[in-house]
């Protein structure tokens, strides 16, 4: 067997919000964070725990801070399918990080800038010991120059697909 009994991981998935979706904190002040905790090869005897830090990439020591534990609960028997796993209190994390008008610094144009992002985080262990963690990063901003229906949520990516074109006559693609 290439995987020992008993040593498959917990499920862990944040569905909501999105990936780098805009919370402005005066229209939304509860983030609802919805996703799925399971553990369906140990019986759903698991913990689940989320979490939220400052940036894009925090320590471990940012999700400790107190009121970053968003909710830390124990489950037997059953689990979350696509539910509400939290709350997040989107008008405290802008003074808490030092959003307001503070810019991080960036080398060059093509660093992103995250001034405004957040890192949310679902952890789930097992009662075997397995462990599973998603993570989103979503920005907190409220942006008074946004016309209304702003941004526009696209539902995709806006890049193209690589075309592929034989430029030397040689018989094979290149891109």
């Amino acid at each position: 067997a290439r995987v020992a009994a008993g040593t498959l991981p917990p499920e862990a998935e944040i569905v909501s919000p999105v990936w780098h979706d805009v919370i402005d904190p005066s229209a939304t002040p509860l983030l609802d964070v919805v996703g799925t905790a399971a553990a369906h090869r140990n019986a759903n005897d698991f913990e689940y725990t989320v979490e939220w830090a400052c940036g894009v990439d925090p320590l471990e020591a940012d999700f400790a801070l107190p009121g970053h534990e968003l909710v830390s609960t124990a489950m037997s028997g059953t689990y979350v399918q696509d539910g509400l796993l939290a709350q997040l209190d989107t008008t405290t994390v802008a003074a808490e990080c030092l959003f307001g008008g503070v810019a991080l610094r960036r080398s060059d144009g093509d660093d992103c800038d995250e001034s405004h992002a957040n890192t949310l985080r679902l952890r789930v262990e097992d009662t075997l010991g397995n462990a599973a963690e998603a993570r989103k990063n979503v920005f907190v901003h409220q942006d008074a120059s946004l016309r209304p229906g702003f941004p526009i949520a696209l539902g995709t990516s806006g890049e193209s697909s690589a075309v592929l074109f034989d430029l030397d006559d040689d018989g094979d693609d290149e891109i």
